[in-house]
Formats: structure tokens, sequence, C-alpha cells
């Protein structure tokens, strides 16, 4: 039996045209790292798109990518602060994102921002490779996590049912000046 709702979904995003995607980016630096070559991806496949990411970890994980190319805006939010989080839930719903783009969502903070982004396809990671996540079901296009592959495969496969069938795993980092500051201390 075919899901009409899952036939429609997968047509949009055999032919996408999305205008503006949000990604839900909340990693610590290393894994910051892995996720440049996604957004690089992203960027060459989607140049006209405004891409935004939202995230609650350390800005400073997120130095690398200043004066780069891979977004356009960035939501930040203290994770502790209840009116920071309002705030970003807010913007979310405001933000006009036609895709959102989930990587692993095993909590739910993250439940709550694809509930506030309800205009948009989902596009994210669900259960598999060992991990479980209660909120599967929140995501429309489903990505299963695999075990045993790098982090950088496991964010470019999040690409795959946009079409984008062979994306650049190789990422070219551009320390700025603040962040090269910043570095003594890692």
């Amino acid at each position: 039996r075919v899901n009409i709702r899952e036939k429609k979904i997968k047509s949009a995003l055999s032919t996408p045209d999305f205008k503006n995607i949000l990604v839900w980016s909340n990693m610590g630096i290393g894994n910051s790292i892995n996720f440049m070559p996604m957004l690089r991806n992203l960027r060459i496949n989607f140049p006209e798109a405004k891409i935004t990411l939202l995230a609650s970890s350390n800005k400073g994980n997120y130095e690398l990518m200043e004066g780069s190319n891979l977004y356009d805006n960035f939501i930040y939010f203290d994770k502790h602060s209840r009116l920071q989080k309002y705030l970003a839930c807010i913007k979310v719903l405001f933000s006009n994102c036609d895709l959102f783009i989930v990587k692993w969502h095993k909590n739910p903070l993250i439940a709550t921002f694809i509930k506030f982004a309800w205009r948009s396809k989902i596009l994210g990671h669900v259960s598999g490779g060992g991990w479980t996540s209660p909120y599967d079901h929140l995501v429309d296009f489903k990505v299963p996590m695999e075990d045993g592959i790098h982090d950088v495969h496991q964010y470019l496969n999040l690409l795959k049912p946009l079409g984008i069938k062979h994306p650049i795993a190789k990422q070219n980092i551009n320390i700025n000046s603040r962040a090269i500051k910043n570095v003594d201390n890692i």
C-alpha cells in the first residue's frame, strides 16, 4: 500500500527547487568539520537557496565556517535558556523554510523544532546502525543511520534523497584569523 503523502514527498524531492533550507547542525567542533562536506555539496547543488544553520552548541564550534559560503544565516540559541529556545522556535516557524535537513534527532529538542517547521519537508536520519529514536515518525523522508561508516559519509547520505549521487567528501578548510587565535587551547 502506497502512502499518498510519502509519494508526494518522494516526487517533490526528486525534482527539488528549494529556496530556504534549514539545517540542524548542533554538534561539537570535530563533527562540524565532518559536516562541512555535506554543506558544501548542498551549496553546490542549490546555489540560489538560502541555507540557515540551527544550533545550540558552543558558538566557537562554527568559527571554522565563518566567512565561507556554506551557509547564509545562523540561528543560535542557548539550550539552557527557555527564552532563547522559544525565540529560536519562533524564528524557525517564520523562516519559510521549505526543506529541513535533520542529522540524527534522538532528543526532544529537535522534535520540537521539527514541529515548528511544519510547512517544510523533513529530510533526516532515522533509527539504524544500532541506534533508535522515538521521533522517527516526524521525518518525512527517512535516511537510516548506517553502522560502521565515518561521520562524513553519514552526513553525505542525507543528500542522496535530493538526487545528489556522488557528493564530494573532501573539504578545504580556510581558517579565519579569529579561529586561529582560539585554537591555541585545542
